[in-house]
Parts: structure tokens; sequence; C-alpha cells
């Protein structure tokens, strides 16, 4: 059975349109990250932009909007993801 943390990220990406989200329990990278819509986004945000994993660390992980429009970064946008890291026992 694998180690799981998870967590909601709720406030503004960069103008980059990138989040950087700390592990709360672990000191080394995961095996896999999971990242997806929360309820309640503005729907110009879900509706125009894809989260994607950007980079996964030992300490942190960064998700980065792109516009489903012009593939551009997303630029500060407000959003709240779900996401989910599982580690190997």
């Amino acid at each position: 059975m694998p180690d799981i943390e998870s967590g909601m990220f709720i406030g503004s990406t960069s103008v980059n349109g990138a989040v950087l989200i700390k592990w709360g329990r672990h000191s080394t990278a995961p095996f896999a990250v999971f990242v997806t819509y929360a309820p309640n986004n503005n729907d110009s945000v879900t509706n125009n932009f894809t989260p994607l994993i950007w980079s996964v660390g030992d300490s942190d992980f960064q998700v980065r909007l792109r516009d489903d429009r012009s593939h551009a970064w997303g630029g500060a946008q407000p959003v709240r993801l779900y996401w989910l890291a599982t580690w190997k026992r």
C-alpha cells in the first residue's frame, strides 16, 4: 500500500501561471502526483486553462496553468486545486 499525502490549494498563480505546493510530511520526491480543479473555481479558469504538473522535488511540487486557446502559460489567475501524491513504502 502506498503512502499518500493530499491537500487543497486556494490562492492565485504567479504571473507565470504557477503555484508552488510544499509537502507536509515528506522529504523525498513522490512516485506520482495528481492535480485537478476543486469545486467553486471561476468558470473562465476551468474552461480555458489546464493545470499541469511542472516540477516535482524532495520538498515541493509546482503546478502551472496552460491557456488552452493560445498554449501560453496562464498568467495570474485565481485558482482552487486538489492534489494527491503517492510515495512507495
